[in-house]
């Protein structure tokens, strides 16, 4: 019934048996309530069970996640973030690094998935995660997702990286790089930065 703030948190080596390697929030189900993550680094999750999905699982309110780490993290499934923000609510990830993560139960890397909200993903770098299977590529969503100013690169190799699963809502894809536009359902990508740039983000530093 409540709202969660995490702010410069450092994650290492965190595991648990089910949901949310480091965190399952579930806020209040009402729009304008705080879920978020900020200036913060989660490293080194090692999968021990079929069942531990995601370093984060963030369920209802305003999920924002500004400058967030998530680097060297292995999971079953949704290796990254699991998001289900409130209806007609936000989801925005902005200026995070989202690295080296695997999951070797499929399953992709970040999954949006309430399809009434509205989901963001702005100045970030998505580079080098893996999945066993093909399923559902590296970024899926239910939803209308828009990804501007981004790198993307070195992810799913030979498979899907953007899953759009609704036949109403399309992922927009603008002023990114990109290696790899392999997709599924409506992705619409309005402009692409011919030569390959990774964003000079920086953050907070793990077990310091």
């Amino acid at each position: 019934n409540g709202e969660c703030v995490f702010s410069r948190i450092c994650g290492f080596g965190c595991t648990a048996t089910s949901w949310g390697q480091f965190s399952r929030v579930y806020a209040k189900n009402s729009i304008n309530i705080k879920n978020q993550v900020n200036d913060s680094s989660f490293t080194q999750t090692s999968k021990e069970t079929s069942s531990q999905y995601s370093i984060f699982d963030l369920v209802y309110g305003k999920i924002l996640c500004p400058s967030v780490n998530i680097t060297n993290n292995e999971c079953y499934r949704y290796t990254a973030i699991y998001c289900n923000p409130a209806s007609s609510d936000t989801c925005y990830i902005s200026y995070s690094s989202i690295v080296n993560n695997t999951a070797n139960g499929g399953y992709n890397c970040i999954w949006f998935e309430k399809s009434d909200a509205s989901y963001f993903i702005n100045t970030c770098n998505i580079l080098n995660n893996k999945q066993t299977t093909s399923s559902y590529g590296t970024i899926y969503a239910y939803a209308n997702l828009h990804i501007k100013d981004s790198c993307i690169l070195g992810n799913n190799e030979g498979y899907t990286v953007f899953y759009e699963d609704s036949s109403s809502k399309q992922i927009t894809i603008s002023n990114c790089t990109i290696d790899n536009g392999r997709s599924y359902g409506s992705v619409t990508i309005t402009k692409t930065i011919e030569s390959s740039f990774i964003n000079a983000l920086s953050h907070i530093a793990t077990q310091s």
